[in-house]
This record gives C-alpha cells, sequence and structure tokens, in this order.
C-alpha cells in the first residue's frame, strides 16, 4: 500500500476517490475488531509452512546463501520425530508434564532448524535429548523480567523511583524458572508455566486499572 500511494501515476485516481470506501471500511474493521487472525492451523501445517517459506522465499534464500558459502540447497526445517518413548524419557528428566501441543511438535519433528525471520534466522529448536531446565544459579536468566508490555512501560514508569527508594520494576514478574527448548548464540526459546503467565497478566491488569499510568501508556 506504501508503494503503490508512491505512484505518481495513481494519485489522479486516489484523488476521484477511488479505493476510499474500500480503504476505510478496512480501517474500520481494524478498529472495531482488531488485527485479521490467520486461519486456524494444525503443527503439521504451521511447521510445514514456515518451512517452505524459509525454502522458497527469494530474501530467506539469499541469506541461507549468504551464512553458508553461496550454498544454494536450503536444507528442510524438519528433523526426525521423536517417538514416544523418548518424549516421555524428558518428561522424567525434566520432573513437569509438557504441554500437549509441544509434545506434537515433537512427534512431528525432534528439534527444528534456524528459520528466516525476515532479518536473521530464529533460534533452532532442541532435540528432546538436548532440553534442559534453567538452573537456579543461572542468574542472569531467573532474574529476568518478563517484558510482556511495551519497553516504554518499563523504561519510563516501572523503573521510576517511586518515593519509597525502590523502583515499582522489583514488583514485576521475573523468570524464576524456565524450559529452554531452543537457543542460538544469544537468543533463547523457552516454555514457562501456566502459573507465571497467569502472574504476568494479573501484573498487566493492575496497570490497566491503576491511575498512576497514562492513557498513553495503558
Amino acid at each position: 500500500l506504501q508503494r503503490l500511494a508512491e505512484s505518481e501515476r495513481a494519485w489522479d485516481i486516489f484523488r476521484a476517490g477511488a479505493l476510499r470506501e474500500t480503504i476505510e471500511a478496512a480501517i474500520d474493521q481494524r478498529i472495531a475488531k482488531g488485527p485479521a487472525r490467520l486461519p486456524d492451523l494444525s503443527m503439521r501445517e504451521i511447521l510445514e509452512t514456515i518451512d517452505k517459506n524459509n525454502r522458497e522465499n527469494p530474501a530467506a534464500r539469499e541469506y541461507w546463501m549468504d551464512m553458508n558459502d553461496d550454498e544454494y540447497e536450503v536444507p528442510s526445517l524438519f528433523r526426525d520425530a521423536a517417538t514416544t518413548e523418548q518424549i516421555h524419557q524428558l518428561e522424567e528428566r525434566l520432573g513437569i508434564k509438557l504441554p500437549d501441543d509441544y509434545k506434537e511438535f515433537l512427534g512431528l519433528s525432534n528439534g527444528f532448524g534456524q528459520a528466516f525471520s525476515g532479518i536473521i534466522s530464529e533460534a533452532p529448536l532442541h532435540s528432546s535429548k538436548d532440553v534442559r531446565k534453567i538452573g537456579e544459579d543461572e542468574h542472569y536468566f531467573v532474574d529476568l523480567f518478563l517484558k510482556t508490555p511495551p519497553e516504554e512501560i518499563f523504561n519510563d514508569t516501572l523503573y521510576k523511583d517511586n518515593g519509597t527508594g525502590k523502583s515499582d520494576m522489583q514488583k514485576w514478574t521475573k523468570v524464576r524458572s524456565a524450559i529452554e527448548i531452543g537457543q542460538w548464540d544469544i537468543d533463547n526459546t523457552w516454555l514457562l508455566p501456566p502459573s507465571r503467565i497467569t502472574e504476568t497478566r494479573a501484573k498487566v491488569a493492575e496497570v490497566l486499572a491503576s491511575s498512576d499510568f497514562s492513557d498513553e501508556v495503558k
């Protein structure tokens, strides 16, 4: 749409009102109903879509060739499926019950390659044998705040001294525990306990209900 607006040949058409009603209706729908949702896809369909884009998208292929000495053939992201026994052994080793959708993923592909994100590649996902718990001694990770709201809330509000000598940020949800299911360089992919997400949602609700935060922040 931006490129279309930059076309001088289209300006006379736009001035005549072409597309006006269509664009206005689309904006009204976006405001009233929120962003359009992708159709429900199965886990297999999601993985196949990512894999297809990674192999066929020109930008993804160019990135792959730049990072791999001009090797043309982009490999599949899929790995051999994990067995039921491998998934069971992983749960026993971690001492938790894994989410059903994650177990479904492992049953389709025991790990997943580096998918191109549009800028760089995402962290690959581990096979079941490499999945691990973030240890309590890994303070950098366990003490991280879950920055669910926009960054400016943390930088401009919660980090500020609230008059007690401490910032409201200290009340925010921390990671505390996580399961690392993917990693590359400084990028990590984690599973977090549902209770941690519930806690974070409650914190966000507090911000939305509080008079201490501006409407712009909310």
